[in-house]
């Protein structure tokens, strides 16, 4: 269970949803591993276990398998991860070596003996990097394989020709092409070098694969190297097959192995030929048994595995303990190789798995094994050449990595180890041996200097310096412990010293990312280069880092933001400090210089370092000098980046508290003036450039990244970031007011509050706004503040008049339309042809502020399109009316769609600024006399505001306003606070596409709304980009807008409030809970509700608000609040009962998010309440809306629902197979999702909020969960209820395996051989689920426990049959058979529910489903279930419509005619399993019957062979079957011999006739297509064809019958005169005649012979008419003496039973005759011992099962079946086709089917899984034609992510060493 457990965590380690499932798997893989480890190690504790006595005395206990047993299976788990290393997949690499760390880290050392001498390989020479470079090859990306092209015909034969060559056999005679099958097609892409193994997928190659001798033909004869040369095929594989040979013969001289040679599988419907002496084919059931008991021979290996497949040896290399050697040594030696592979994934993944494992690892290992690991590592260092691009920086990942490995080696190695370690590195770094420049013309490549060399020497100083800080001879307190080694000093090694130099020689590198590392090396020991170099080294170090960023160069180089890093880290140092305070004006000049850089992240550098230089007061200030104020301001406006202006204006609140302080505000100047004009600068318009202090350039910087910003292009900016700016802005100017300052800020305010422009109102307000929130009172600032107060009154004034005609910023709006309208009335004269001096002229001058009537405005645009437009339209003539006006009138339309859009955009602007104004007011706490405009104008900016930035501003107001209603400033008569409330309910519920609309109309009941929502975006996602996306309207876009706005305000008001809300705003309670406590109070009956809902729509609709305003609310709601929240949690579980598919679906969405935010309580309600509705069997609104429920679930909790899981996944398993189609599509989906969660279950600790009886609840979940996952661990079933029989052991077996089905809610096919006892067993469970359920509902009267009555529908034969079953076996069970007439049948149904089991036959079924279908059934078992094989039947399709919890089918025989027949069974017993018709009839059935007539290509046989493969482990746990041959030792053999007869004269004249005519060449055609799909046309006349020639070969009475005249003419031809009845005309009827006769009947006793056995026998024939015949013309004639019954279609059904009772109880009796159809099918003759079959059925398992009408439990009797067949005939081919048919349903259902154990249950969730997630999409062909460009483009592979490299940071390594 282990294994299986670990494997499919190591499957999550590659295909996790997510890194946090990864980790997980990755922790819980090391869980597991440990566990087994110490289970593996712990002495076995036996009472009678004796310790072993040594001869020394020394006592040896006995242990679970000894420590080197539990290392080497942890190493088979480890050799199944490193295949993961190699992965293209960044995640999977980290996941796999994240794993292998936390191995290292939770195993124990290892104790066994370790000989230092063995102990792994290690190089003991040092690293010559010249040597290394001359004689390595660099590695870049890969190998390159990937370009290359694709070999020739050509290069084939030279490949070949090479192979020859190098085997020694030239170009040999007679070997030709044939040794292409020794190069293979798969070798096409091989380049000379080894193939390494996959990465997409764990593979290895064997360990040790025997070498084959060096001469192909070594020990071989010379006649066997000449039969070698003429083979065909692999030579070298056949040399050693021949050599194998050879030994064998010359040793034991033993056969060869039975493995080697299968037996083919016998059948056990092979026909045999009678022909002289017939031969026979003997079943015998007890064969089996005896030959295992007497075999001997030793020990055979399988060669089959669980599965049925063949033992393939795995290529997956398996790890193993090596004597003397560590366990992890033996990883490290298998990883290590990897490290110089041509992929840099697969680099990249050694190095990974190197550092993660000798960071726990690393103490236990030897120092030579560390130093030899070291050397591989800086070897990599040295070769490497790959780097990535990560935003605007370059990345080395390879180099990085290994870097830090090395820096982990560096830890615990020795000091030896170190210093050779530490000067490679600096060799590295120096390249003494390199040229550069001219010196380096014309040298070697090895020669010359390379950047990556040193840039990686760099990258292990600097993980060194992090690891070895101890080296640095500077040890602070509290820093991490280290392994100090005493006797290495600071004066053996200068770390320090080197380290420096290293990094001001590379600072001067002229390659950019030199200089990065170079200064990222020193910012983990900043600290320590201030206090010990130094101070001349010191002050050469930064005048090195400020040459460097005075050098410029490319301003786009990153290690511009390195250095500005190195020199924030450097500046806090006390030293550092000193220094700067003699030139601090210069430090800020040069900082400022980088402060508008083209890269991010320099320009966040350098904030960082002004934030350092203003939080230390140390450095000394020159306030006016340094202008830092107006920098970070200007920043503050210019910077797109939110992360930069936020430390901007932390710089500038920390640097202004500073001089607010120390009285130094004064120094500030007029610059606040400059800084109010750029915030009040409208956004578009241009920034007054003037206003901007502008820094030195540096060097060979050109290009200006504020250029869109200043020039106001909206083109490159969005209005959010300009908006967002100017809002920060403003933000600072609030801080000021804080302050005393020289510039009057509040007669600026007064100005632009009164100001023509909307932006400028808006800034002032929000300037305004701040100043308030900013405010430490909590009185009104409005009335306590002079300022204010005078501010106050300007904007009380504004939000009680109107809002203005217009504003500034509409001018450009306005200028337009004059064109558009001078436009317009010009047109008139050009295309209109109307006088000059009849067009009016229009005012000239556009002011959008001015009234005055020269100024063209809206008005004067009005008049143009109204009257002046319809005056001169008048004046046309008509020939002008006909041509010209059409366009003048599209004119008209087009400026009246900009006088629509200049009325737009003024609602925008006042809906902005009253907002705006408002916001002011209530910040201020002042209000007018009458709330209402503040209120509308707060309301209407939440509603309308489509800017999220101003909305959200907005909605923070409405917050504030009801908290200051709800306060004690508040003073009105009434609170306006319950309306806005209200309101913004109605607000958060106008988005129809998140609050549905309730309607009780026809169809509101139907269907899960969730499934359908899933569809719509599965269409959606598959509709191509551009093309059929529905874009919103303008409705759905207001509603999206005002949903966002009530749900920003509803947030704001849940911070503002807190802990506190429902208390201090009572109806935000209301409006989340009224209208569920009024609807679904715990006395109300659903269904109650429902009614009332069907006649009140408000209240449904009441209803959905108040669940959706929930679900959005929930998360944001304080956590001291989920108490009240929780009472909620019932009514919710009442309405996911509703039959109102809205109802339901709002339900079960606003549940999953309060087990969001409240798992606990949340899961352990939907574990209580919810889960139990998933079984309720009476109300199929219950179970949608709880599958529903928990589908939501799933997807919102994600990985949060892992403790969950095992609740959920059994309950949604069963309801896979819901009656309802809803229910079981989105179960089939919700599965999909559970499973993947399985395997990371278990190792999850318990959730804090668990109690004990979810816990033990858990557990017993647990527990029957992996009884599912492993058929060994199922426990036998004891049956509850007494059975009047004796059962078998393999009738307990499948009463067990029934059981099994019933627990996991499945359902299967119990197709035992006939006359196993399956009624029995299927009695057996039935009447054990009867009782379960009515003792559990005795306990809990639970909804899903209430009686359910069975249903049993059997052919009418059997009703009586299973009738009678029932009482004699479970008399406790009530049944009632369901038969009579359709009026007697209908006054049984009412009934139904006082009955346990209800009798019916498929007849009745059919006729009265619609009735039927209404009834609920606990189980629906369908004996000879194959009746319903033909999926389009009526009788299919009405007993698929059965409802019922369980559904068993019984048959002997499943799959009859085609496999497309058990893809109808599953479409009863779960639908959808094997996906639909079209699917499986593509993916199993056309493969498999294109091997049918034996002319199939190798390539079909392959996929019908894998078709059937793939089928038979799919239905595998489903079916059951056991052969009497198995398991009944007792029963007697079944002989079947086949009985030959040659056509009389007359059938062989009436069949030579009809074989000349055209009818037999389409019988021809039909034969062959008999199994496939019946043909539409023209199939009724050729059936009736194939009938006429089987009467023929029976008796030609039967189609000369009514034709005398032609038996005449005949009798002519012929030459008889013998009568139509004659037996000599019927050689069956002869030869049934002798086959009775042999068998002692029909002859008188006193002429029987001594040896003759009198035998009884039962006949078959196809035909009635057939049976008259032998009854007639046989019986009557010349056989009297003989006694017989018959049954056939026309008995009665009611005493069928009879006649089976009296033949089986007189041996008087000699003869049964019988049809096939009526006689074969569940009925008991084991009276009989002789089966005669007379004709054949297309259909073998008609046949089968008719003869084991005979050969079943209590035959005590050998059975003979004779079948007769016409020679030469359309017979044989009958007979041929049942040889497939049989052998397609033996490989289906197969002895693997035979028991739990080998049903690889363990794959169960697995098989569901496929059915899930649907097929596979087939990759299309490539095409052979030329490529498009979007073609390539969509094969390209996707940009890696930005966060790829996020685990190689520098503190992500420290956090883990």
């Amino acid at each position: 269970m282990h294994t299986l457990r670990q494997d499919k965590l190591i499957l999550l380690l590659d295909n996790g949803t997510s890194q946090q499932v990864r980790r997980t798997a990755a922790k819980q893989l090391s869980q597991i591993a440990l566990k087994t480890f110490l289970a593996s190690i712990r002495p076995v504790v036996k009472d009678e276990a004796k310790p072993d006595i040594q001869a020394d005395g020394s006592v040896t206990l006995s242990t679970g398998g000894g420590e080197q047993d539990a290392w080497n299976d942890v190493l088979e788990t480890i050799s199944k991860i490193l295949p993961l290393l190699k992965s293209r997949t960044s995640d999977t690499r980290y996941a796999a070596a994240n794993a292998l760390g936390l191995l290292a880290a939770c195993l124990p050392q290892s104790s066994l003996s370790i000989d230092s001498t063995s102990n792994g390989s290690s190089s003991t020479e040092f690293l010559d990097l010249p040597s290394l470079l001359r004689k390595s090859q660099t590695l870049l990306a890969s190998a390159g394989r990937e370009y290359i092209a694709k070999p020739q015909p050509g290069d084939k034969a030279k490949r070949r020709k090479a192979m020859m060559g190098s085997l020694g056999l030239g170009d040999a005679v007679g070997w030709g092409d044939d040794v292409d099958k020794v190069i293979g097609e798969d070798d096409d892409d091989a380049d000379g070098t080894q193939t390494k193994p996959s990465t997409a997928a764990p593979s290895r190659e064997p360990s040790a694969p025997p070498q084959p001798p060096k001469d192909v033909f070594e020990g071989l004869s010379a006649r066997q190297i000449t039969m070698l040369k003429r083979k065909k095929g692999n030579i070298v594989e056949e040399a050693n097959k021949m050599r194998r040979l050879n030994e064998k013969a010359s040793g034991s001289g033993s056969a060869p192995s039975p493995a080697s040679t299968p037996p083919e599988r016998p059948s056990s419907s092979s026909g045999i030929k009678v022909e002289e002496k017939p031969e026979v084919v003997t079943i015998d059931p007890g064969a089996k048994a005896r030959a295992a008991a007497a075999g001997s021979g030793g020990q055979v290996e399988p060669t089959l595995d669980a599965d049925g497949n063949p033992v393939v040896t795995s290529s997956i290399k398996t790890l193993t303990v090596i004597p003397g050697q560590l366990p992890w040594v033996t990883v490290l030696s298998e990883i290590s190789p990897n490290l110089h592979e041509p992929t840099w994934q697969i680099r990249h993944g050694a190095a990974l798995a190197i550092m993660e494992i000798l960071r726990s690892a690393g103490p236990a290992i030897e120092p030579k094994q560390l130093l030899s690991l070291s050397r591989q590592l800086l070897s990599l260092l040295v070769l490497d050449r790959f780097g990535d691009f990560v935003g605007d920086t370059v990345i080395a990942p390879v180099r990085e990595t290994a870097a830090q490995a090395l820096g982990v080696v560096l830890k615990y190695i020795d000091p030896i180890g170190i210093r050779e370690v530490h000067d490679t590195l600096m060799g590295m770094v120096k390249q003494s041996w390199a040229k550069r420049g001219k010196e380096a013309e014309g040298k070697e490549k090895h020669e010359k200097f390379a950047w990556e060399v040193r840039h990686a020497g760099l990258l292990g100083l600097k993980y060194e310096v992090a690891v070895r800080g101890d080296l640095l001879g500077f040890k602070k307190e509290g820093s991490m412990e280290v392994d100090v080694k005493p006797d290495v000093t600071v004066a053996e090694l200068n770390l320090l010293e080197d380290v420096v130099n290293a990094a001001i020689l590379a600072l001067g590198d002229s390659d950019d990312d030199v200089r990065t590392v170079a200064a990222s090396a020193l910012i983990p020991i900043s600290s320590i280069l201030a206090e010990r170099l130094p101070l001349d080294e010191l002050k050469q170090l930064l005048q090195t880092l400020w040459d460097c960023l005075a050098e410029g160069g490319d301003e786009l180089g990153s290690s511009t933001g390195a250095v500005m890093d190195l020199l924030g880290a450097l500046i806090p140092q006390a030293r550092i400090t000193d220094i700067l305070s003699s030139d601090n004006q210069n430090l800020m000049a040069r900082t400022y210089t980088f402060l508008r850089h083209p890269i991010a992240t320099v320009r966040l550098a350098v904030v960082n370092i002004l934030l350092v230089f203003a939080s230390q007061r140390d450095i000394p200030r020159r306030w006016s000098e340094d202008n830092l104020f107006s920098f970070l301001f200007q920043n503050l406006i210019l910077e797109e980046r939110s992360d930069v202006r936020d430390i901007t204006f932390k710089a500038f609140t920390t640097a202004l508290e500073e001089i607010g302080s120390t009285g130094q505000m004064a120094t500030l100047g007029t610059a606040p003036e400059d800084w109010y004009s750029l915030v009040m600068t409208p956004i578009g318009a241009p920034l007054n450039a003037s206003l901007f202090k502008i820094p030195g350039k540096v060097g060979g910087q050109s290009h200006n990244v504020d250029k869109a910003m200043v020039a106001g292009d909206m083109s490159l900016i969005s209005m959010d970031v300009a908006l967002q700016t100017r809002i920060d802005g403003a933000n600072a100017l609030a801080l000021l007011r804080q302050y005393k300052m020289n510039v009057s800020d509040i007669d600026l305010l007064r100005q632009y509050l009164v100001s023509a422009s909307a932006h400028q109102v808006f800034m002032a307000s929000v300037v305004l706004q701040e100043w308030a929130r900013e405010s430490p009172s909590s009185d009104s600032l409005g009335t306590s503040d002079e300022d204010a107060k005078s501010l106050s009154a300007i904007l009380t004034e504004r939000i009680e008049s109107p809002p203005p005609a217009t504003y500034h910023e509409m001018s450009v709006i306005l200028q337009r339309i004059y064109t558009e309208c001078h436009a317009l009335l010009n047109a008139f004269a050009v295309e209109g042809k109307v006088s000059k001096d009849k067009i009016p002229s229009l005012p000239k001058r556009v002011d959008p502020l001015s009234n005055a009537p020269d100024v063209f405005s809206l008005a004067t645009a009005q008049m143009a399109i109204g009257t002046h437009f319809n005056a001169l339209s008048g004046s046309l003539s008509k020939a002008a009316t006909k041509t010209a006006l059409p366009s003048l009138k599209d004119r008209q339309r087009k400026v009246m769609g900009s006088i629509g859009y200049f009325s737009v955009m003024k609602e925008r602007y006042d809906i902005q600024v009253m907002a705006s104004i408002s916001g002011a007011l209530v910040a201020l706490k002042v209000m007018p006399t009458k709330l209402g405009p503040v209120i509308k104008s707060l309301m209407d900016a939440v509603k309308k505001e489509e800017n999220e930035i101003l909305q959200s501003r907005a909605a923070f107001s409405v917050a504030a306003f009801i908290d200051y209603t709800t306060s004690p400033l508040f003073t009105g008569r009434i609170n306006p606070s319950d309306k806005v409330i209200k309101n913004l309910f109605t607000f958060l519920c106008l988005d129809t596409s998140i609050t549905p609309v309730f309607s009780p109309s026809q169809g509101s009941k139907d269907g899960i709304i969730s499934l359908r929502e899933e569809r719509s975006a599965s269409a959606a996602a598959g509709a191509k980009k551009g093309k059929d996306v529905v874009e919103e309207t303008d409705e759905q876009i207001a509603a999206r807008v005002t949903r966002r706005g009530a749900l920003e305000a509803f947030r704001a008001l849940a911070r503002s409030f807190g802990p506190r809300l429902f208390e201090g705003v009572p109806k935000f309670w209301e409006g989340i809970s009224g209208a569920l406590l009024t609807s679904f109070d715990p006395e109300t009956i659903v269904d109650t509700v429902d009614d009332r809902l069907s006649e009140n729509v408000q209240m449904g609709q009441d209803i959905v608000d108040c669940l959706t305003s929930l679900r959005l609310i929930a998360p944001e709601l304080d956590t001291k609040l989920y108490p009240q929240v929780q009472t909620l949690l019932p009514p919710i579980v009442a309405a996911l009962q509703s039959s109102f598919a809205v109802i339901r679906h709002t339900a079960a969405k606003c549940l999953a998010a309060l087990c969001d935010v409240m798992p606990d309580e949340g899961m352990r309600r939907v574990v209580d309440d919810v889960v139990p509705l998933v079984g309720n069997a009476g109300r199929v609104y219950s179970r949608q809306g709880a599958v529903e429920a928990i589908h939501h679930i799933i997807k919102v909790l994600d990985i949060k629902a892992l403790p969950y899981v095992l609740f959920l996944i059994v309950p949604i398993l069963g309801r896979m197979s819901d009656p309802d189609e809803h229910v079981r599509l989105l179960s089939t989906s919700a599965f999909a999702s559970l499973v993947k969660m399985v395997p990371l279950e278990a190792g999850i600790p318990d959730p804090p909020g668990f109690s004990p009886e979810l816990l033990a609840k858990r557990d017993e979940e647990r527990k029957f969960l992996m009884q599912l996952l492993d058929g060994s661990k199922a426990e036998q079933y004891e049956i509850p209820v007494k059975v009047e029989a004796e059962l078998r052991q393999y009738q307990k077996d499948g009463v067990s395996w029934l059981a099994f089905l019933a627990k996991y809610q499945l359902h299967g096919i119990l197709c035992d051989d006939m006359g196993l006892g399956k009624s029995l067993q299927s009695i057996c469970i039935v009447a054990s689920k009867h009782n379960e359920r009515a003792e559990r509902h005795k306990l809990t009267k639970s909804v899903d426990s209430a009686h359910l009555p069975s249903l049993i529908v059997c052919p009418p034969t059997l009703t009586g049959h299973w009738y009678h079953e029932i009482l004699k076996f479970t008399p406790h069970l009530r049944p009632l058979q369901y038969t009579g007439s359709a009026s007697e049948r209908a006054f049984l149904r009412p009934k139904f529910l006082s009955y346990d089991v209800i009798i019916s036959s498929y007849e009745s079924i059919r006729s009265d489903i619609p009735d039927l279908s209404k009834f609920n059934f606990l189980y629906c078992v369908l004996d000879e279930g194959h009746i319903i094989k033909n999926a389009k039947t009526k009788l299919s399709v009405a007993v698929k419509q059965i409802q019922a919890q369980h559904r068993l089918l019984l048959s002997g025989t499943p799959i009859q005619n085609n496999v497309l027949e058990l893809w109808s069974l599953f479409d009863f017993l779960m639908p959808g399993f094997l996906g639909n018709e079209r699917v499986f009839n593509d993916r199993f059935s056309k493969p498999i019957l294109a091997d049918r007539d034996g002319k199939a290509t190798p390539k079909e046989r392959e996929a019908a062979a894998s078709a059937l493969e793939h089928l038979h482990k799919q239905v595998l746990p489903f079916l059951l079957r056991r052969l009497k041959e198995d398991v009944l030792s007792d029963l007697p053999p079944k002989i079947i011999q086949d009985y030959y007869c040659e056509l009389s004269a007359v059938q062989k004249h009436l069949y030579d006739e009809f074989s000349k005519s055209q009818a037999a060449e389409e019988i021809g055609e039909e034969v062959k297509t008999t199994t496939e799909e019946p043909q539409k046309q023209g199939q009724g006349h050729v059936f009736q064809s194939l009938q006429y020639l089987r009467k023929l070969c029976n008796h030609p009475a039967l189609v000369l019958e009514n034709q005398p005249t032609r038996f005449k003419q005949i009798q002519g031809t012929i030459g008889s005169n013998l009568g139509l009845h004659d037996l000599s005309h019927a050689p069956k009827l002869e030869a049934l005649k002798q086959l009775l006769s042999d068998c002692g009947i029909g002859q008188p006793p006193d002429k029987l012979a001594d040896d003759v056995t009198t035998h009884r026998v039962l006949i078959f024939c196809q035909l009635r008419p057939m049976l008259d015949l032998i009854e007639k013309d046989l019986f009557g004639h010349h056989m009297p003496t003989v006694s017989y019954m018959r049954m056939d279609g026309s008995t009665d059904p009611r005493k069928r039973h009879a006649i089976v009772q009296t033949f089986n109880a007189d041996p008087r009796i000699d003869v049964l005759l019988l049809t096939t159809s009526v006689g074969g099918l569940g009925l008991n003759l084991t009276g009989a011992d002789t089966v005669i079959f007379v004709d054949h059925d297309w259909n073998p398992m008609k046949d089968l099962q008719a003869m084991d009408r005979a050969h079943r439990l209590g035959q005590r009797k050998v059975v003979n079946v004779y079948r007769l067949i016409t020679r030469g005939t359309l017979e044989e081919k009958i007979m041929g086709l049942q040889r497939f048919k049989m052998n397609i349903a033996s490989s289906v259902v197969t002895q693997q089917n035979a028991g739990l154990e080998s049903m690889n249950t363990g794959e169960v969730l697995d098989l569901f899984k496929v059915s899930a997630e649907g097929e596979p999409v087939k990759p299309k062909p490539a095409g052979s034609g030329p490529t498009s460009m979007s073609k390539m483009l969509e094969g390209l592979d996707d940009l890696p992510p930005d966060d790829e490299y996020a685990e190689l940071s520098l503190d992500n390594f420290l956090s883990k060493v």
